[in-house]
C-alpha cells in the first residue's frame, strides 16, 4: 500500500506546475547496486543454507576438482612444467574452475574466511604459474596439452569444443569478483595478460574473425571495461597497458559478428539462418526500447554499456 501511495504522489506531482521534471522523476526509476559486503542475511531459512553451501559445498567443489579424472587443477601444472598430452577432463574445465572462484568470492565478500581465501590463493599461484610459460599470456590448458597448433580453434581445430572465449571470460569475471571481494590482484594480472592477447588475436579482420560459442565473453569484457573505469588507479599495477576502450570494442565485435558470416569461423546452421533473417529486418539505426538508466536488473552503468553495445549498426565482418 505504501509503495502504491508513494507512486500515485509521485505521478501527481510529475502533472503539477513546477512538479518532478521527466529527468527527477526518471532518478526514481534507477536500480542502485547494493555490494555485497553491505548485506546481511540474518534469518532461520537462508542463512544456514550460505553456511552450508560456504563450509561444506565450496570446499568440497574444489576438492572434486583437485581430484576428478587426474585432478583439473593438476592441466596448470603439466602447463606449467611445459608437458604434452595428459589434459584431465574436457577443454572446458578451465572455466569451471574459474567460475568456481567467481562464486567462492561473492561468499567470501560476504562473509570473510580466510581458510578458503587461502586456499584459492593457493589455485591463483598454479594458474598463474601456468600461464608465466607462455610470452603472450595464453592461457587455456586443453588446447595447449592436447592441441597446441590450435590456438581459438584455428589449424583444423574446433572452437566450439575448444571452449576457448569461455575460459577466456570466465577467467576476467572471477579475476574481477575476487578483487572486490579480497582487494587482491594476482588473477586480476593473469586476466588482464590474456584479455589484452585476445585483443590483439580476435576481432575484425585482419585479425581472427571468431565469436564466442558459449555466451559469457561479451559481458566479461564489458565488466572488465567498467572496471578499470572505475579503478584508474588499478592500472599502473598491471603487468600490461591497460586501454579499457579495447574491452569494450571487442565485446561491441562479439555482439555485432555473431549470425554473420566469419572467415575464420563457420556457420552453425539454423541458428545462424534465423539470426541472419532477424538482423536483415532490423531499422539501419535501432534505438534501444528502454532507456538505459531503468533497463531492468541492471545497475545504471552496466545498462549504458549494453545500450552502447546495441545500438551501433553491424560490423563488417569477412565473407566465407
Amino acid at each position: 500500500m505504501k509503495a502504491s501511495a508513494l507512486g500515485a504522489i509521485l505521478g501527481t506531482l510529475c502533472c503539477l506546475p513546477g512538479g518532478l521534471t521527466p529527468t527527477a522523476a526518471q532518478r526514481w526509476n534507477q536500480l542502485t547496486p547494493v555490494p555485497i559486503q553491505s548485506v546481511t542475511l540474518q534469518d532461520s531459512f537462508w542463512s544456514p543454507k550460505r553456511s552450508v553451501w560456504q563450509e561444506i559445498t565450496i570446499p568440497d567443489c574444489f576438492t572434486k576438482f583437485e581430484n576428478d579424472r587426474g585432478g583439473a587443477f593438476n592441466n596448470f601444472d603439466r602447463v606449467r612444467d611445459g608437458k604434452l598430452d595428459g589434459h584431465a577432463g574436457p577443454p572446458w574445465y578451465d572455466g569451471l574452475i574459474y567460475e568456481m572462484i567467481r562464486g567462492a568470492a561473492d561468499f567470501l565478500a560476504a562473509k570473510p574466511d580466510p581458510v578458503l581465501e587461502t586456499r584459492i590463493d593457493g589455485y591463483i599461484g598454479r594458474i598463474a604459474a601456468a600461464q608465466a610459460r607462455d610470452t603472450n599470456g595464453y592461457l587455456n590448458t586443453w588446447t595447449q596439452l592436447q592441441h597446441p597448433d590450435q590456438r581459438w580453434g584455428l589449424n583444423g581445430g574446433n572452437d566450439g569444443y575448444q571452449h576457448e572465449m569461455y575460459n577466456v571470460g570466465a577467467l576476467c569475471e572471477a579475476a574481477v569478483h575476487y578483487y572486490q571481494a579480497t582487494g587482491k590482484s594476482s588473477l586480476l594480472k593473469v586476466a588482464v595478460r590474456l584479455a589484452n592477447y585476445t585483443c590483439d588475436q580476435v576481432g575484425p579482420a585482419p585479425k581472427h574473425e571468431l565469436v564466442p560459442n558459449h555466451a559469457i565473453a561479451e559481458e566479461a569484457f564489458g565488466d572488465l571495461y567498467l572496471f578499470f573505469r572505475e579503478h584508474p588507479g588499478l592500472k599502473r599495477d598491471m603487468p600490461v597497458t591497460i586501454d579499457e576502450s579495447r574491452y569494450l570494442e571487442l565485446a561491441q565485435y562479439w555482439v555485432q559478428a555473431r549470425g554473420h558470416p566469419r572467415k575464420d569461423q563457420p556457420g552453425y546452421g539454423a541458428s545462424t539462418r534465423t539470426t541472419n533473417r532477424f538482423l536483415s529486418k532490423r531499422p539501419s539505426k535501432a534505438t534501444p526500447s528502454v532507456p538505459p538508466c531503468c533497463a531492468p536488473g541492471l545497475p545504471r552503468s552496466r545498462a549504458s554499456m549494453a545500450a552502447t553495445i546495441i545500438v551501433k549498426p553491424p560490423l563488417a565482418c569477412g565473407k566465407t
